[in-house]
């Protein structure tokens, strides 16, 4: 969509007080507008200022600020607003709503023409449909409603379906005097259509270009008490300035509304039952399905808590075996330790018996030595010889002594495994 250029200025009045954050989002939304001339009239009702983030706006958009020290409240801040203001088209746009970026130019357009055509009932006001959503905790927005109800002067009386930031009018009809009236400071914007609605005509764009953000306990239309005596106050000023006629239209379309409304609820109502019935019979399904689910997920339980039992019979079982089998090996090691040392004793014993055999044994070589020396020398000296036989006496002595041993040894266990020892190892 291509910007509009050469066309009326257009001066967008913004209330705001100590809501930097939404201000932000509100101004950026004018400035994104593929409409211009803009000038953007904004008035701090008495809040934190807001120089620096006026001071970051493009430099192709006319911005005045006015700060007010104190708080003067919703209706004297547009009325201020509408004094600064100096295009041909006024419009408003709280520091909590947004506009689309065709919202300007969608309205603008049909106002432009109608001015241009001079007409004795000229079309004063354009307003698109706007979305109401609500804004939580988090920042997200939930769509509540729409307003997107065509003109009717007898509607308007009876309740505003105009949001303030979804309209765009002309500035004649303040320069014709129209302003807010400060007895309202709640449905001030209701106040002020209805004294433009006996200037002019309204258009209804259905087209939503607008974004009307609620959040709890911002406005005093949410409290219905506050809401219903504003109200009230409204009728007292307008209805004396309708005709008979008029207000038995009224009546009759307000009736006509409340029958529409009751038949409308009547079937959203059945809609909802047919809904609740058919929902009924699938929980019933569902519940059924469930609790055949839950019946065969019990037997898989107690069949798992059976198995779980065996299991830990077998366990058990096998655990026992385990402890058997360790006690088992526990006392095979120590058998074979006992063997082994039995073994390394009888190793001792054996080689001390080889020790001792070969010092026998070379006893014996001595003994046989000194026994052939001794022949010699008897045979040498004859003259010795009873002194050498008593020495042969006493040496057969001697060996007999010791081979009485040797054969004592060699009849002993420790001589027969020490030979079969020597004759494996040969």
């Amino acid at each position: 969509m291509q910007a509009i250029t050469s066309q009326p200025l257009v001066s967008v009045i913004v209330r705001t007080k100590d809501r930097a954050e939404s201000l932000r989002h509100c101004i950026d939304s004018i400035a994104k507008q593929t409409y211009r001339p803009i000038e953007i009239v904004v008035i701090n009702d008495g809040g934190k200022s807001v120089l620096n983030l006026i001071e970051q706006l493009p430099t192709n958009l006319t911005t005045k600020l006015i700060e007010l020290e104190k708080n003067i409240g919703r209706t004297a801040a547009a009325n201020m607003g509408l004094e600064h203001a100096t295009g041909d088209f006024l419009c408003f746009l709280d520091d909590d709503d947004y506009w689309l970026p065709h919202h300007l130019q969608t309205l603008a357009l049909p106002l432009s023409e109608s001015a241009a055509n001079n007409q004795e009932s000229p079309l004063g006001v354009v307003y698109s449909s706007t979305k109401a959503v609500k804004v939580d905790n988090d920042g997200e927005e939930h769509l509540l409603s729409i307003f997107e109800t065509p003109f009717d002067p007898l509607h308007l009386v009876r309740n505003n379906f105009i949001p303030i930031m979804s309209a765009l009018f002309l500035r004649r009809w303040i320069d014709e005097g129209v302003r807010f009236d400060s007895q309202f400071d709640l449905f001030e914007d209701w106040d002020f259509w209805l004294q433009i609605q006996q200037k002019c005509q309204f258009k209804h764009i259905p087209e939503i270009s607008a974004i009307y953000r609620l959040h709890e306990g911002a406005s005093g239309v949410h409290d219905h008490t506050l809401a219903n005596a504003a109200a009230l106050s409204l009728y007292h000023k307008w209805l004396p300035t309708l005709s008979t006629t008029e207000i038995a239209l009224l009546i009759q379309q307000a009736n006509t509304d409340t029958e529409e409304q009751i038949h409308s609820i009547q079937e959203e109502n059945q809609k909802q039952l047919n809904n609740i019935g058919e929902q009924h019979a699938h929980a019933l399904t569902v519940i059924q399905q469930k609790d055949q689910n839950i019946a065969h997920l019990e037997s898989l339980y107690n069949n798992a808590i059976n198995t779980i039992n065996t299991k830990d019979d077998n366990i058990d079982h096998l655990d026992n075996l385990y402890q058997h089998a360790i006690n088992t090996i526990k006392e095979k090691d120590d058998n074979i330790e006992h063997l082994d040392n039995l073994y390394q004793h009888a190793i001792k014993v054996i080689e001390q018996k080889d020790i001792d055999i070969d010092r026998i044994s070379r006893d014996v070589d001595a003994v046989t030595l000194d026994r052939a020396r001794c022949q010699d020398i008897i045979e040498a000296q004859k003259v010795t010889l009873q002194d050498l036989n008593n020495q042969v006496e006493n040496l057969n002595s001697t060996l007999s002594h010791k081979e009485q041993e040797l054969a004592y040894l060699k009849s002993t266990f420790t001589w027969r495994l020490h030979s079969k020892i020597k004759s494996l190892k040969n």
